[in-house]
């Protein structure tokens, strides 16, 4: 399984189609109606549970932590999301208006691939980016003008 992540690099595909476009209100409400959409919407591209189940609790952990972390100083609280068929992967851009962060800097912080996912004295934030990481192959982040884009990325066999 290929697992990357780098900064502001787009992977473009020829075969590239939107399945899904939607805003929901940046609340734990909104988190849960827009993790019912993509099981729907990733339950039409594939049959296999594992892959729903680790997608969809990837994006519902990115999604929880804009609700948590980004959104309390942020006047338009709402993340656009777009679920997108990219040729053999399905991508997932949750995209915010809260304040920067930099995802490079818990990444990196420890690197330990046998670092414990759940253990309590790491800050939620970066066991949250570390859970992410090991569920989906790729994931890219965007510092935009007025927010952030982070692209969640799973192929649907292993890319060669």
């Amino acid at each position: 399984m290929r697992n990357r992540y780098w900064e502001g690099t787009t992977i473009s595909s020829e075969r590239s189609e939107t399945l899904l476009s939607m805003s929901v209100p940046a609340t734990l409400h909104g988190v849960r109606v827009l993790c019912l959409a993509l099981v729907g919407v990733l339950r039409e591209q594939c049959e296999d549970q594992q892959y729903i189940d680790q997608f969809e609790s990837a994006v519902a952990e990115a999604a929880n932590n804009i609700v948590q972390h980004g959104m309390g100083v942020c006047e338009l609280a709402r993340i656009d999301v777009e679920v997108i068929a990219e040729g053999e992967a399905v991508a997932v851009s949750l995209r915010d208006y809260g304040p920067h962060f930099d995802p490079v800097a818990y990444l990196e912080a420890d690197d330990d691939p046998q670092v414990d996912i759940h253990a309590a004295t790491e800050s939620h934030a970066r066991v949250g980016l570390k859970l992410i990481r090991r569920l989906v192959d790729e994931l890219e982040y965007h510092r935009l003008p007025n927010g952030n884009q982070l692209i969640l990325r799973k192929y649907l066999s292993v890319p060669s």
